[in-house]
């Protein structure tokens, strides 16, 4: 997700849903969330919000950032850790929050 230029989301709440897991080590340690202000960042300039663990389950998973703790990002993606191994079926996410300023 992208926000147009001098904004960013301030998120409250992440979800994704997966509408069958058939391999739960495709998922467990293998997917990331995360938050970056420059296109192109890599490294140190982008900031792992999320990870899923062992809690991932079929249906809506939930991710609630705390009030005082929200990330503001003008960016934001899953990306996969696990190479050719590795997850490959989110079936839909929503992020809730505000964009700002």
């Amino acid at each position: 997700m992208e926000f147009k230029e001098g904004y960013v989301g301030s998120l409250t709440q992440m979800k994704y849903f997966i509408n069958y897991v058939t391999n739960r080590d495709q998922y467990e340690g293998n997917l990331v969330f995360e938050g970056y202000n420059e296109k192109d960042a890599e490294g140190d300039a982008v900031t792992e919000l999320y990870r899923i663990e062992e809690e991932v389950h079929e249906g809506w998973n939930y991710v609630e950032f705390e009030e005082g703790k929200q990330p503001n990002f003008r960016y934001y993606r899953f990306r996969g850790l696990g190479g050719a191994s590795g997850p490959c079926k989110l079936h839909e996410v929503t992020l809730s929050g505000m964009e700002v300023i």
